[in-house]
């Protein structure tokens, strides 16, 4: 398990994860929306989500075209917003990170819906850290529609010997319909400041584990041990890594969704 410090509930956005605004959507398909704005995507989740965005909201990362819905054009961008309500002891705000969406209709683009990303932990940022690692669109299932691969990282509170641990995560969104779904949510690394922390490392593979033509999700993770005392060199010594572990979540064609498959070894 990846976690460090204590867990909160994501919680207030939980009942936000789904937020809709649609209608009319099989409105005239050849009228052409012009460009967004990294302004449009604030205001149009300020529209979704009444309260929770201040002037510290921004789009982090690039555009991402979504799959047409009823015909028309779509698009997403993450927003990151500081939750205010959450703090660390130095009163910097935790950080939300907001899919939000926009679709085409009549020749502009209008709020179609925010899902938060998923975190464990209410992630912080310092040092100027950004949230979003990585975030493209590909079928990964293989079932003939696009999802969203996305890598995210935050960092936990400052702590009293180990500083701040960095948390990664690797989610996957099914895009298909109106509200985006996240579908697997993968912890994949556990790094801290301090070198007597243990640490986590890891990576998703995307591969095919039962020769049924659809990928699937396989984490590889390596334990590390935190760095010892050692007086006989006077430094901190740092044991190996255990071997990896595997486990693989298998793409559920019934449910469009992954269920994990406990496995070992290299």
């Amino acid at each position: 398990m990846l976690s460090k410090g204590s867990a909160v509930s994501w919680w207030k956005v939980a009942g936000l994860s789904a937020v809709v605004i649609s209608s009319g959507l099989t409105a005239d398909t050849s009228a052409q929306a012009p460009r967004l704005t990294s302004g449009q995507f604030v205001r149009a989740f300020e529209q979704l989500v009444p309260g929770m965005a201040g002037a510290a909201s921004r789009v982090t990362g690039r555009q991402l075209d979504l799959p047409p819905l009823s015909g028309n054009a779509r698009r997403a961008a993450f927003v990151l917003v500081e939750d205010e309500g959450t703090t660390d002891a130095n009163d910097d705000p935790a950080v939300i990170l907001m899919l939000v969406v926009l679709v085409a209709r009549d020749g502009a683009w209008h709020p179609q819906s925010a899902v938060a990303a998923p975190m464990d932990n209410a992630p912080y940022l310092y040092e100027d850290d950004t949230p979003l690692l990585m975030a493209r669109t590909e079928d990964v299932d293989d079932d003939g529609e696009l999802e969203l691969f996305v890598v995210a990282q935050g960092n936990t509170e400052v702590e009293c010997g180990t500083g701040y641990c960095t948390q990664r995560r690797t989610l996957v969104f099914e895009i298909g319909e109106a509200t985006p779904v996240v579908t697997a949510n993968l912890a994949t690394s556990l790094s801290c400041q301090a070198e007597v922390a243990d640490t986590v490392q890891g990576t998703v593979l995307i591969r095919d584990t039962d020769a049924d033509g659809h990928r699937d999700l396989v984490v590889r993770l390596r334990q590390c041990p935190a760095g010892e005392w050692d007086e006989t060199v006077g430094d901190i010594v740092t044991p190996p890594c255990a071997p990896a572990t595997l486990t693989t979540w298998r793409w559920n064609a019934a449910t469009d969704r992954y269920a994990q498959i406990p496995s070992t070894g290299p």
